[in-house]
């Protein structure tokens, strides 16, 4: 936008309101688009530091959603997991891939279900 075109289109806008006034609302919306730039910005770095089931967590990495705890998982069959992991609790969806060994869900519970994607639960079927 050329410099002319911007003075018309405030000249236009402003026309009936006092200059005071006129600079107290361009100032407003500056400071409502600065505001919302960070809200944004804030919002992207929660997202980024949010991890998904299975994958590392600990620290400022929190795990996504309310079913999921980061904890080590202890469990025999998963000795191939290490470190604070993203794992299921109740009700929490996993795989029951036989590769997978309940790995998904937290120490106590196991993947339910024989095919598809089974959930969580604190006993074996």
């Amino acid at each position: 936008m050329d410099g002319n075109r911007f003075d018309r289109m405030t000249r236009t806008l402003f026309a009936s309101l006092p200059r005071r006034d006129a600079v107290r609302a361009l100032a407003g919306s500056g400071v409502a688009a600065v505001a919302a730039r960070i809200s944004l910005l804030e919002a992207d770095a929660r997202k980024r530091r949010c991890r998904k089931q299975g994958r590392r967590c600990g620290g400022m990495k929190k795990c996504c959603g309310n079913k999921l705890k980061c904890q080590n998982i202890t469990k025999p069959e998963c000795d191939h997991v290490t470190g604070k992991r993203c794992c299921g609790l109740a009700g929490a969806v996993c795989s029951n891939d036989p590769g997978h060994n309940h790995c998904d869900c937290c120490d106590g519970f196991f993947c339910s279900g024989i095919s598809g994607p089974g959930h969580c639960q604190s006993t074996q079927t």
